[in-house]
């Protein structure tokens, strides 16, 4: 007898029995294949990406991206290491959420002979760590950010803007611990803002105006010491703005918070700790009570913007604290009884000021001519009167100043009609009526 023979012939009938069986042992395992016939890597990268990726329900799911990704991730990542493979497969599951095939531009997205790093928009280290996902406005991005993006351990920058990325944030998504800059402005996100982003102890900006986001301010976001930049505008938060958020923002810089649905409330008085602000926006913020006098207490701020709020008189007198100051933006409000301080005078920096529809009354200082770098002024809709003073001849710089709809009388000096003639100065008054003004083009 042949042993040999024999024995050739028991292997080859032992080897089709298991070729035969591999798929259904598979299958009892949970583990379906995305295509037929099953390529031989997809158990590997199945068992390497569930469950610590992706959960078993969604990667069986038949039609889920994660289903639908998970064969050109096999076929294409034989020879990566397990980092670069989850890298693809991340990328991949964000490309099939959201509409990637319609894409306005993606080269190299999902070819299989091309590295993730040379894939249009991401960025990696020398490792082949990525650092950077920075996916332009208006790239027809439609869907949502899945859970597994916060698999891209070495992601420092990650930029969404302006596109139409909707649902709510991954709870998860503060894992992104290296995380520096996070921008998803002009979105649709909605739900809560994540506690979690209080876990990036790296984050230096993060802005997400102009979406859908409700609820409180966590205060886990008081955990941000690196934060320079804060923007939360143009949302639906609700709530009080939390006074412990402050106390550790230490190195920021620029706090907006306009535009939300927050209950009523007075400027935080911790706001002073924010030593290095150089720009503060409360705009349609619900604001009340006075302006705390340690807000002009900041060095460095340079932009003041409280409007449409419920802040009363007077404007304190300390504003002549705030050297640095070149934006000082208060219209619609209530300053009752208040008066135009003659510290503004100090501000040698001040190139814009507008208090109109403030209720303020009395005249306008005469100091005022002392701002030299004034460009705007927005006097319009209060209670002033008196005349207006010659000093205003010497802002040379000014191009804009309304003081209609007040009670003012008299004559428009000649030295600030020589600015109206000479640096194109628009003024507008109420020299119809109240005011003799040979100079004045628009008047009501």
């Amino acid at each position: 007898m042949d042993l040999c023979g024999v024995f050739t012939g028991i292997f080859l009938a032992a080897l089709l029995i298991l070729v035969i069986s591999l798929p259904i042992a598979l299958t009892g395992s949970d583990i379906r294949p995305t295509s037929a016939p099953m390529h031989w890597n997809q158990p590997h990268v199945y068992s390497l990406l569930v469950p610590r990726i992706t959960s078993a329900s969604d990667m069986n799911k038949v039609g889920s991206p994660q289903y639908k990704v998970l064969s050109y991730v096999a076929i294409t990542s034989i020879l990566d290491e397990p980092a670069m493979v989850i890298q693809k497969y991340v990328l991949s599951v964000i490309y099939s959420f959201n509409n990637g095939d319609n894409w306005h531009r993606k080269r190299h997205w999902m070819s299989p002979d091309v590295t993730v790093c040379k894939w249009e928009f991401v960025i990696c280290d020398d490792n082949g760590g990525i650092t950077n996902l920075t996916i332009p406005r208006n790239n027809n991005i439609q869907g949502f950010l899945p859970e597994e993006i916060v698999h891209l351990t070495s992601l420092k920058v990650l930029v969404l803007t302006g596109n139409k990325l909707f649902g709510t944030l991954p709870q998860r998504i503060g894992e992104l611990t290296n995380l520096e800059t996070l921008c998803l402005d002009q979105n649709r996100f909605g739900g809560m803002i994540p506690s979690s982003f209080g876990k990036m102890a790296n984050l230096k900006t993060l802005t997400i105006r102009k979406n859908l986001f409700v609820g409180t301010i966590p205060s886990s976001m008081g955990s941000l010491n690196q934060l320079v930049k804060l923007d939360l505008q143009a949302n639906s938060l609700t709530g009080t703005i939390p006074r412990n958020v402050f106390a550790g923002l230490t190195n920021l810089e620029y706090l907006y918070l306009g535009n939300n649905l927050f209950s009523m409330q007075r400027i935080p008085k911790q706001i002073s700790s924010l030593t290095n602000v150089l720009r503060i926006d409360l705009e349609h913020t619900s604001i009340s009570g006075t302006l705390p006098a340690d807000l002009f207490s900041l060095s460095k701020l340079e932009y003041l913007r409280v409007t449409d709020s419920e802040l009363i008189g007077p404007i304190p007198k300390y504003v002549e604290s705030s050297s640095s100051l070149m934006y000082l933006l208060l219209p619609n409000n209530r300053f009752f009884n208040g008066t135009i301080p003659t510290e503004l005078g100090t501000l040698k920096n001040l190139t814009q000021l507008d208090v109109s529809f403030c209720a303020l009354s009395g005249s306008i200082p005469s100091e005022i001519g002392n701002a030299t770098s004034l460009i705007s002024v927005d006097l319009p809709d209060n209670d002033l009167t008196g005349t207006v003073p010659d000093s205003i001849g010497k802002l040379t710089k000014l191009n804009n100043m309304r003081i209609n709809r007040n009670d003012i009388k008299g004559s428009i000096p000649d030295t600030v009609c020589e600015l109206v003639n000479t640096q194109s100065l628009v003024l507008m008054v109420d020299c119809k009526y109240e005011i003799t003004c040979e100079c004045c083009e628009v008047c009501t």
